[in-house]
């Protein structure tokens, strides 16, 4: 019997470890909500369509360093302009409950050539921001165990507008003063 019952302990605490180690937070990357003035990404006053791109950047800290979380994603084109409707996001090191903050990157994809943001970093996309970072509860399956909580939507930023980026304006100016200096010769 003693036998039987630290068989079952040792089970126990493998399946244990399992679900800690397999065990991730999640997030809906689904930006829609019914708040006309959250949700939607805009360059100017259009919403976005289909040639940009978003990415979630996540974090364990509202004040440290967000990284690239998931895929990019295709913004929806139509009557979904603005939005992205994308899909469950595992965050690994992290569980269902915790608190997590995440922010929106979006960008022009310049003829479908930069699809990632590391690609809209390294090559000066010049539509390329991030939105307020938002803090969120975490979905998924707690930290031992027990049921798991439904993914929140990625919904909860402010619209905002993409802003070239301080590059991108510098080399305007730039090019318009080499033009008029070209002009007084």
């Amino acid at each position: 019997m003693q036998h039987m019952v630290k068989r079952a302990a040792i089970v126990m605490a493998s399946v244990s470890t399992a679900v800690a180690c397999f065990g991730q937070g999640q997030i809906q990357f689904l930006t829609f909500n019914v708040d006309p003035l959250k949700g939607k990404v805009l360059n100017g006053t259009t919403p976005l369509d289909s040639t940009y791109f978003g990415q979630l950047l996540g974090g364990t800290s509202a004040t440290g360093s967000l990284s690239p979380i998931g895929s990019p994603v295709a913004f929806l084109s139509g009557a979904g302009a603005g939005i992205i409707n994308g899909s469950t996001v595992n965050i690994p090191g992290t569980f269902g409950g915790d608190a997590y903050f995440y922010a929106l990157a979006a960008w022009s994809s310049v003829g479908g050539t930069i699809t990632t943001y590391a690609a809209a970093l390294a090559n000066g996309a010049s539509l390329l921001t991030d939105s307020n970072t938002v803090p969120i509860t975490l979905g998924g399956t707690p930290a031992g165990g027990g049921t798991p909580l439904t993914p929140q939507n990625a919904n909860g930023f402010n619209n905002f507008s993409l802003v070239p980026e301080p590059s991108t304006v510098v080399l305007g100016f730039l090019g318009a003063a080499a033009l008029l200096l070209r002009r007084r010769r």
